[in-house]
């Protein structure tokens, strides 16, 4: 039965279907939240066994206008809508990676650091001081 009171059909494979599908869902560690309006094909076991949790993650209303009155109960087990605390992290500085050497040629040979050459001063010839002048 729908919200529109309209009647759905009764299918037994389908009711096996949801029981092994909300088996899978719980052994990969979703949980599952039945809820249950009493209408005419109304079956509380049926949610009671598909839901989670010990105590069964079930709730029952008996109509569509106590559903929303008893949605704020259900978002609080669901953990839904919830404000977050919202953690404050500190900031750091970002690592900085030490700086990369380009890779060296082995065919390359060494080259030296340049050199000056040494700066002799010049030297004069002796001079004779009896000799005339040139």
């Amino acid at each position: 039965v729908n919200k529109a009171n309209e009647v759905g059909h009764n299918c037994e494979n389908c009711a096996s279907q949801a029981e092994t599908e909300a088996q899978i869902a719980k052994d990969a560690g979703i949980e599952i939240i039945t809820v249950g309006v009493k209408t005419d094909l109304f079956t509380p076991g049926f949610l009671e066994t598909i839901a989670s949790g010990d105590p069964k993650l079930y709730y029952s209303v008996s109509d569509f206008p106590q559903l929303d009155e008893t949605i704020e109960d259900i978002n609080l087990t669901a953990n839904i809508c919830q404000e977050q605390q919202v953690q404050t992290l500190n900031p750091t500085a970002a690592p900085v990676d030490p700086p990369t050497l380009s890779p060296v040629d082995p065919t390359l040979a060494p080259t030296l650091a340049p050199t000056l050459a040494p700066i002799v001063p010049p030297t004069l010839a002796p001079v004779d001081p009896t000799a005339a002048p040139v």
